[in-house]
């Protein structure tokens, strides 16, 4: 009895080990040199997330008897006494010291840079450990982008994949549904480097993989369908859940594995030891966010990029949650979708000329 007891106990003692995991800003995008150059979008960036979080409240670990929110700031937040006056003239609410007063102090001399970087950090961090199920969110750690987990649980990225997918090299587009076939030559994949990008992503069905002509890049080999495989000369190798056939031969080869998840929900409840090849779409409005005037193109442009910082946070949660590689397998760069069935009907492609001019 006394053995097992003392078998048991390191285990427990492990299990009670305190996780060290926490959300953050992301220190490569938010920093004392970047802070006053983007300080404003920030501010709006970073507060429309999380003052709507929890009911905009959260509470300071330790408790210190107070439930605080956007509009009012933990005082033992302020890092020096001058943040209770305004250094702009005449006087502005020098009493508040709450969300919006961090620009505004920083802009008034009372706070440096890496002050207000701390203020903002430990309001990223107070809310994420108020607000219930957090751990469980796949979008709880985002802040607009600008946050992100950070701990020992989270698993390195060693690599990254800049790649763009082949639509049609194999007969399929990029979510596997049949096209025409469309060669492509070795100019192509130059212009592909030249752009910066190392990879290729190739969807083709599983029964044509032997027939894939070598491509001179890294090869992410998105297989659609189930068959015995060679995927030696693959870098990754996407594909469904219940392709063990393929997952199979991926193990044999020492290739690495991706499973598709369409889903957060199914991000949540993600349990595989693979990695995890994700689809984001930025369609929200009709023929993919259309219009029909070169300006509002700005406005599509906000919505991709507010759309793929939004989306990091995903990343973040299977990384540090799931402990299991992230790949995003379609994202597209697109603002209008003009090769669609109804392309065009909105007169969201009659400015083309001007938009590449």
């Amino acid at each position: 009895m006394h053995r097992l007891m003392l078998a048991l106990l390191p285990c427990a003692i492990a299990a009670a080990a305190k996780s060290d995991l926490a959300c953050a800003l992301d220190a490569t995008m938010v920093n004392a040199t970047t802070f006053p150059l983007i300080r404003e979008d920030l501010a709006a960036s970073l507060l429309a997330g999380l003052c709507g979080a929890n009911r905009g409240l959260f509470v300071t670990s330790p408790g210190d008897g107070h439930v605080y929110g956007c509009a009012a700031f933990p005082l033992q937040w302020a890092p020096n006494h001058k943040v209770k006056h305004c250094a702009s003239t005449g006087l502005c609410q020098c009493d508040t010291w709450d969300a919006n007063a961090v620009v505004r102090q920083f802009d008034g001399g009372n706070l440096t840079a890496e002050e207000a970087v701390h203020v903002y950090d430990q309001y990223v961090e107070a809310v994420y450990a108020s607000t219930p199920g957090s751990s469980k969110d796949p979008r709880a750690c985002g802040a607009g982008g600008f946050a992100a987990l950070t701990g020992s649980e989270c698993i390195s990225t060693t690599d990254s994949y800049k790649a763009v997918t082949l639509h049609g090299i194999a007969g399929l587009d990029g979510a596997g549904h049949a096209v025409t076939k469309t060669p492509h030559s070795s100019d192509d994949y130059a212009a592909m480097k030249a752009l910066g990008l190392n990879s290729v992503r190739v969807p083709v069905k599983a029964e044509d993989v032997s027939s894939l002509d070598k491509i001179d890049m890294r090869v992410i080999l998105a297989v659609y369908g189930d068959a015995d495989v060679d995927v030696s000369d693959a870098a990754l190798v996407e594909c469904d859940a219940a392709a063990t056939k393929v997952r199979a031969a991926a193990k044999a080869a020492g290739v690495p594995v991706l499973l598709r998840v369409d889903s957060e929900e199914a991000l949540r409840s993600y349990d595989e030891s693979d990695g995890v090849a994700y689809e984001i779409s930025h369609a929200a409005t009709v023929v993919d966010v259309a219009s029909s005037s070169p300006v509002e193109d700005r406005t599509k442009l906000f919505f991709h990029e507010a759309t793929a910082c939004g989306d990091a946070a995903l990343a973040g949660f299977v990384a540090c949650r799931k402990r299991a590689p992230f790949f995003v397998r379609s994202w597209s760069l697109a603002t209008d979708d003009c090769d669609a069935t109804d392309g065009g009907a909105y007169g969201e492609c009659a400015h083309l000329d001007d938009r590449m001019g």
